[in-house]
């Protein structure tokens, strides 16, 4: 993405097709979960995009590497602690609406006000704060702006493990760090659900604990 300068309008498209694909995840069910299933691989492949679109601003919000990090730090803690505004939002409502039984109606409810919010967001980001950008960097001589990211990370690759091994096995660790992190919550859910027998309700009490200790982690990464 840094060879183009159609960032934005990458940015737009992906964030369009998300708010799209959301749409559907509304109305989950035994008769559609495999389908759903489907569509949540294509938003997450979309999410990956839409995201590096993103992080691609981020470099030039600053020349000074230490503001450029406390300012990742802030960006991450204003990403968990909207996650633990919506936990918050959903058990209350769904406590309202004496639904924190039914897990088919929870999580369509959940869904609507995602999709909603969702799209809100990104319409004002992608037409109010994103703006046009040049390309960061020229396509280099015998690579296309398909293929020029690609061995770029492949030169970098190559440069990291021949020459910096301890560079090489952070990288490694990172790999599986962020693995396992990732795929905590969705393993949690399960486990909770199907060992636990826990509610709809409980499950996002149990979650909301989880991403409350995000934030002052990511609190504390600021000073470091």
């Amino acid at each position: 993405i840094d060879h183009s300068r159609h960032r934005k309008e990458v940015g737009r498209i992906t964030a369009l097709l998300l708010c799209v694909l959301l749409i559907p995840l509304v109305f989950v069910s035994e008769e559609t979960w495999f389908a759903l299933a489907i569509i949540l691989l294509i938003v997450a492949f979309l999410g990956w995009i839409h995201t590096s679109v993103a992080f691609a601003y981020l470099p030039e919000l600053t020349d000074d590497e230490t503001e450029l990090v406390k300012l990742t730090a802030s960006f991450t803690i204003v990403q968990y602690a909207s996650t633990v505004i919506f936990l918050v939002a959903m058990i209350g409502l769904l406590y309202i609406l004496g639904l924190t039984d039914d897990e088919v109606v929870s999580a369509r409810i959940a869904q609507s006000v995602s999709a909603v919010v969702t799209s809100i967001v990104f319409g004002w980001a992608w037409t109010r704060c994103f703006g046009e950008r040049p390309a960061f960097q020229e396509v280099p001589p015998g690579s296309t702006i398909w293929s020029a990211g690609f061995k770029k990370v492949y030169h970098t690759t190559i440069r990291i493990y021949k020459n910096f091994s301890a560079l090489k096995w952070f990288f490694v660790g990172i790999a599986f760090g962020e693995a396992a992190s990732q795929s905590l919550a969705t393993i949690a859910i399960t486990y909770l659900t199907d060992v636990m027998a826990l509610n709809s309700t409980e499950n996002g009490i149990a979650i909301l604990l989880l991403f409350i200790g995000s934030v002052p982690g990511a609190l504390i990464s600021k000073k470091f």
